[in-house]
């Protein structure tokens, strides 16, 4: 657990630097396109607009404070001062959407009800890389409160690679995707049938398990 929360601190760290990173590299791009607006032709504006569009918020923020500071309707001091306001606030904002989306995702980690089968993200992933991704969904369910976090079965299905006598493969990426549903599928049936808790029998056949058929249900009758 110590591993995985270590694991976590450093990834938050490493997005946190790369999000600055982009900022960083968006205000120098906006003022490079204002630089050259008046440069262009006419024609040539409606494509600037749209590129400038696509910029972050701090970035169009800064490259304005700076247009006015350059244009000595604003002194550098309070340049600065409003650069820096600025960015704490929007940083505050991107932060509080954040938290929101955090408690999104613990919220779904607290209402899961069924397995959950891990499958690989892509054929190169590796069968560590996998077990660590499924040790992250064991930790996620511990820490969100779920009531059932420790009988929810996390299942690994790896991609393995198998190759005939021919050099040919014997089951390709689009057959493992399929494989993967129907474990899914059998896991659900498995679980409701076998260890899933008396009170959660009913939400989970509702909630995830296939409605039967119409000739089946009236044969049942």
């Amino acid at each position: 657990m110590v591993l995985s929360r270590l694991h976590f601190w450093k990834r938050a760290n490493l997005n946190s630097l790369r999000k600055t990173l982009q900022d960083f590299s968006a205000i120098c791009k906006s003022i490079r396109y204002m630089e050259n607006i008046a440069t262009q032709q006419p024609q040539q504006a409606p494509n600037i607009l749209q590129e400038i569009s696509k910029l972050p918020p701090i970035a169009l923020v800064v490259t304005v404070i700076l247009g006015f500071c350059a244009l000595g309707l604003l002194p550098l001091y309070a340049a600065a001062m409003l650069i820096g306001l600025s960015w704490w606030g929007l940083t505050a904002i991107e932060r509080a959407q954040a938290l929101k989306e955090a408690k999104a995702r613990a919220a779904t980690y607290a209402n899961c009800i069924g397995p959950i089968v891990v499958s690989s993200i892509h054929p190169n992933e590796t069968v560590e890389e996998l077990e660590f991704r499924c040790e992250e969904w064991r930790e996620s369910l511990r820490l969100s409160g779920n009531p059932y976090a420790e009988k929810i079965p996390v299942i690994a299905m790896p991609y393995q690679v198998m190759l005939a006598d021919y050099g040919q493969l014997t089951a390709g990426w689009s057959t493992y995707q399929r494989q993967v549903g129907e474990r899914q599928h059998n896991e659900n049936i498995i679980w409701h049938s076998g260890k899933c808790p008396s009170e959660l029998k009913a939400l989970f056949a509702s909630a995830v398990l296939p409605a039967p058929k119409q000739n089946e249900f009236q044969s049942q009758n």
